[in-house]
């Protein structure tokens, strides 16, 4: 599992990695909002018109979405390559099930979940693989289940690159509107909802949601 969760990984994704494993990182997660508290609508909208079944938790983290994605209508999993953060997550949510797992080899069955939650997680994907991960998570996505996903849209050439932001460096990608449609659909989805983000977040992001 832990040699399996490394796979097809870029250089800069594992620095990112790395990045996440530190103990500042986990603790600076561990305090940070979760993603469903910042995204309620959003999240009431996937629970409401998901069907019922599994929800994977992308990039879970220290586990904080748990308890608002645990619903009585599906049963929580909850996936990330941080061996920290799986970690933190089972101590903070010791009922729910966690897996150390890499996106690009998602370790279930296909059409497994009902709907999946993943911010903040996927822009730390280079753009030539992207569509591999995109069409993993179709893959174990039921044919009439549903997704939510953020993105980042900012003008930079090339459009990805390594950034400190603040515990070490991270990689990010950046996606216009246009282009992560076109994306999206290459890889088995149909968008329903696309937008910026309107929350006045401090120190500014430029979130789209999906």
């Amino acid at each position: 599992q832990k040699q399996k969760s490394h796979l097809f990984l870029s250089p800069e994704e594992a620095i990112t990695v790395r990045t996440y494993n530190r103990e500042k990182a986990v603790r600076d997660s561990v305090w940070r909002p979760a993603s469903t508290r910042v995204w309620k609508q959003e999240l009431t909208r996937l629970i409401d018109t998901s069907p019922k079944g599994y929800i994977l938790d992308v990039a879970c983290g220290p586990g904080k979405n748990y308890a608002d994605l645990a619903s009585l209508k599906h049963l929580y999993i909850g996936v990330d390559i941080s061996e920290r953060m799986v970690h933190q997550a089972k101590t903070n949510a010791p009922a729910a099930t966690f897996f150390l797992m890499n996106m690009y080899a998602l370790g279930f069955q296909n059409r497994a979940f009902s709907c999946f939650w993943a911010p903040t997680c996927l822009f730390h994907v280079p753009k030539r693989p992207i569509r591999n991960v995109l069409r993993e998570l179709r893959r174990v996505t039921a044919p009439e289940g549903i997704g939510f996903i953020t993105m980042h849209e900012r003008t930079l050439p090339g459009g990805e690159r390594l950034i400190d932001a603040g515990g070490g460096p991270k990689f990010f990608s950046f996606y216009g509107l246009e282009e992560f449609a076109s994306i999206l659909e290459d890889a088995g989805f149909t968008v329903l909802e696309s937008y910026r983000d309107d929350h006045n977040y401090q120190p500014p992001h430029d979130y789209t949601i999906w």
